[in-house]
């Protein structure tokens, strides 16, 4: 025991908001994994590499794309032609599908050998003037390359032009600044990346904290209030801290586009999470359990939930008995009058449904919920983090007590 309340309080509600962040981080990961959103990422990123024309995705208002989530499936002639090169075209899991990762020698690789197609002379770095050359003529030029054959857009390839003057002829070096040039635009679509997998967590995060009625407000007044429900929190969230000192599946929301299995340093469980698809899947609902299961216990002691029981008792002035996870005000005006002969009431499957929509549109609830979506979408790592300080921080004030 600290004596501080307070403390005590914040440590229950991170700990609900670390177990929540992670359940949603892994919902949101196997979302994108069914959605191939590296994929579609990775694929938007090198579109915008290659290609000079705009508006060939879906275009949508500024306010309506801060809600899109989902990359634009681009089709046109040069991401075709890029995705059609044997060194990329094999390393998507299936045939129909595209890679969502490729290292930046198989970008450089691709368009070499698309530039050197349409170029020629004797020598490589002869074909690649020649190619990039005629690359860049404007249309309607007697060389001009027509779009059914094209790798590049004029002014990409009057980009790559410049590369290789800066590099004065060197093949190895302009090899090396295309990998260059490739890394950094990855750096880049990393951020998309993770934008959409916080966009995607927020969303998550509000739909959790509907159904499961984790409403910040009511977790605070449930914990300011009932001691033991807060001692229990506090032991819940210390042998959670004890047990689990690195957490690898909260990075997944992080990770760059082209996970590295030793930059991580996973194990061999976690190797296959990443690499074979069914293997990931598997995983990752595995370790969903495991967190339904803490979810549980975390619940329990804090009575959340949104979903009424099957029944419901009555007392000897033949009022509902309703447990502490009941919104009563919510529910009495659902049910109505009991039954004066019966000794408890059945709950509908209807009226379930009714409850549980009440909820989402009463005041402050949604506020609460909206505030625990937000806390979701930082992410578990964030909260992880918090933890621990907030656990050391105890302890400290322990022993000087």
């Amino acid at each position: 025991m600290t004596g501080s309340v307070a403390l005590d309080v914040v440590i229950g509600l991170v700990f609900i908001y670390l177990l929540y962040s992670l359940f949603a981080t892994l919902v949101a990961e196997i979302i994108s994994t069914n959605l191939m959103l590296r994929a579609r990422n990775l694929k938007e990123a090198i579109n915008r590499m290659i290609n000079d024309e705009e508006g060939e995705g879906n275009s949508y208002p500024r306010i309506i794309e801060l809600f899109n989530i989902l990359p634009d499936n681009y089709v046109n002639n040069l991401i075709n032609n890029f995705y059609d090169h044997q060194e990329v075209k094999y390393l998507g899991r299936k045939a129909n599908l595209n890679p969502s990762a490729i290292k930046a020698v198989n970008f450089a690789k691709v368009i070499l050998d698309k530039i050197k197609a349409v170029g020629s002379g004797t020598t490589e770095i002869q074909k690649i003037k020649s190619g990039l050359e005629r690359l860049c003529l404007p249309e309607g030029s007697e060389d001009y390359i027509e779009g059914t054959r094209r790798i590049l857009g004029r002014k990409t390839a009057e980009y790559i032009q410049s590369i290789l003057e800066d590099c004065q002829g060197d093949l190895e070096a302009f090899k090396k600044e295309l990998e260059n040039w490739f890394d950094r635009t990855m750096e880049q679509t990393t951020e998309w990346y993770k934008q959409r997998m916080q966009k995607i967590l927020l969303i998550i995060g509000f739909m959790l904290a509907w159904v499961f009625n984790v409403d910040t407000f009511s977790i605070v007044k449930k914990l300011s209030v009932d001691q033991d429900a807060r001692d229990q929190m506090v032991q819940l969230a210390s042998a959670y801290v004890q047990n689990n000192q690195y957490d690898k599946y909260a990075l997944l929301v992080t990770d760059s586009l082209a996970l590295k299995a030793d930059t991580l340093k996973l194990d061999s469980a976690s190797k296959a999470l990443i690499t074979d698809y069914n293997a990931r899947l598997e995983a990752l609902l595995d370790t969903k359990k495991v967190l339904e299961q803490d979810l549980a216990s975390a619940n329990t002691v804090l009575g959340l939930g949104s979903w009424l029981p099957d029944s419901l008792m009555l007392d000897e002035k033949k009022r509902i008995i309703y447990p502490d996870w009941v919104n009563a005000g919510v529910a009495s005006k659902i049910i109505g009058k009991c039954d004066s002969a019966k000794s408890a009431v059945t709950i509908t499957c209807f009226q379930k449904w009714h409850y549980l929509f009440c909820l989402l549109f009463g005041w402050p609830r949604i506020l609460g919920y909206f505030i625990t979506a937000l806390a979701i979408s930082l992410g578990a790592p964030f909260w992880f983090d918090i933890l621990n300080k907030l656990m050391k921080l105890r302890g400290a004030i322990s022993e000087k007590k």
